[in-house]
C-alpha cells in the first residue's frame, strides 16, 4: 500500500513540475479545499480538521452526512461550492490517473492481461 501512495505522490510532483495545465488544476483543487476549509471553520465553528474533512467528502461526492452546514447562507454556499468544485476535482483526478498510467507504460511496468 505504501508503494501505491508513494507512486501517486511522485506522479503528482512530476505533474506539477512538468505540466503547466496540471499545475493549474492542482492549484485550483488546493485553493478550493483551502477556501472550503476556512469557510466552514469560520461559518460553522468547526475545527480545521472537520472543515477539511467536510470539504473533501463534499467535493468527492462521498457525503457521509455526519457533518452538515447549518443556516441558509452556509447551505447555499455549499451548493455553489459543490457545483463549482466537483467538476474541477474530477478533471484533476482524471488527469492524475492518465499521467500515472502513461508513466507506468513508459517504464514498462504494465501488467500483463489475463489470458
Amino acid at each position: 500500500m505504501f508503494v501505491a501512495w508513494s507512486r501517486l505522490l511522485r506522479t503528482m510532483v512530476r505533474g506539477v513540475k512538468d505540466d503547466p495545465e496540471f499545475r493549474a488544476l492542482a492549484g485550483a483543487v488546493g485553493s478550493l479545499l483551502a477556501v472550503g476549509t476556512v469557510f466552514y471553520a469560520l461559518s460553522q465553528d468547526w475545527s480545521l480538521v472537520d472543515s477539511f474533512y467536510f470539504s473533501v467528502t463534499t467535493l468527492t461526492t462521498v457525503g457521509f452526512g455526519d457533518l452538515a452546514p447549518e443556516g441558509d447562507v452556509a447551505r447555499l454556499a455549499t451548493v455553489v461550492y459543490e457545483l463549482s468544485g466537483v467538476g474541477v476535482l474530477v478533471l484533476f483526478l482524471s488527469q492524475l490517473a492518465q499521467r500515472g498510467m502513461r508513466e507506468r507504460e513508459e517504464k514498462g511496468g504494465r501488467r500483463s492481461e489475463p489470458a
